[in-house]
């Protein structure tokens, strides 16, 4: 085992005295440094043009930030009095303009008879002309029925298949059914002649039974309530006093939905008439090898 040199001696003397004193002189030069670069980056930090704009920019902006919060707190109470106000003036000159209305249509239709007006659109309804039907994406006149108008908070069950305008008793959808597809197979675009003719009841089956318990004093006409609708989706819908119908499939259609004449622009129809002229060359052909 060989000796230890001086240089080691003295090196375990130090770690050793500096370990349980804790006065590394190394450490304690180290400190002083830090601490003269600290103040003397804090004293031209603090002594800067810089700095002091800085402070004073800041304190301006606090009390701004006062005067607005001041400012903001008078605007909202001055913003809510003009939005009462102005709500009222709106509230006033609407009822006053309802109730001018009022006197006109009593005017002219005292007993509401041939008149209605919606509660959330405004328009007049003319109850003897079934093109108002229209109007009947308005909830608000879901509330009415389409042949007497009693009123319903909750609207009617019964919709008519044309139109969807409610009514309040099978008897009053019969009526409106009636009237109404008379007017669609006639004049627009999309009328299906055979809806619910095959057995699929589905929102029908209250109807059916109507009919049944009704057998005796039906009307002869009342399958209208069991066929025909419109078909939204692939006709145009259009009111036109030029309509076909088409040979395949029975359904109205005006020009802008034709494949060709006499027949509608349905992709089955179309394939049925492009079958037809095909069975027909090919019969033909036929025959002249014959």
């Amino acid at each position: 085992m060989s000796a230890p040199n001086l240089q080691t001696i003295c090196l375990e003397q130090y770690v050793s005295s500096t370990q349980d004193t804790g006065n590394d002189s190394i450490y304690t030069k180290l400190c002083e440094k830090e601490k003269k670069i600290d103040d003397r980056c804090e004293n031209l930090n603090e002594n800067s043009n810089e700095y002091k704009n800085y402070i004073k920019a800041y304190k301006a902006f606090g009390k701004a930030e006062e005067v607005l919060e001041k400012a903001k707190e008078i605007y909202s109470k001055y913003k809510s009095n003009l939005d009462a106000d102005h709500d009222s003036e709106l509230d006033a000159v609407r009822n006053y303009a309802a109730q001018e209305r009022k006197k006109l249509m009593e005017l002219v239709d005292p007993n509401h008879e041939n008149f209605n007006q919606c509660l959330n659109c405004k328009k007049i309804i003319n109850k003897e002309n079934v093109q108002h039907c229209c109007i009947s994406n308005c909830e608000s006149n879901q509330n009415y029925c389409a042949d007497c108008f009693s009123y319903s908070e909750g609207g009617f069950k019964r919709k008519c298949q044309y139109c969807s305008l409610p009514a309040c008793s099978n008897d009053h959808h019969y009526k409106h059914v009636k009237k109404c597809s008379e007017y669609w197979k006639n004049n627009i675009c999309g009328f299906e002649p055979d809806f619910g003719s095959e057995g699929d009841v589905g929102f029908l089956d209250e109807y059916y039974a109507w009919s049944e318990e009704n057998w005796c004093n039906k009307p002869r006409d009342s399958w209208v309530l069991f066929t025909g609708r419109i078909d939204r989706e692939n006709y145009c819908n259009q009111i036109t006093q030029n309509l076909q119908h088409c040979c395949y499939c029975g359904n109205s259609f005006c020009s802008n939905c034709s494949h060709t004449d006499g027949y509608c622009h349905d992709k089955q129809c179309v394939e049925e008439h492009r079958n037809s002229n095909d069975s027909w060359i090919l019969g033909n052909f036929l025959g002249d090898l014959i």
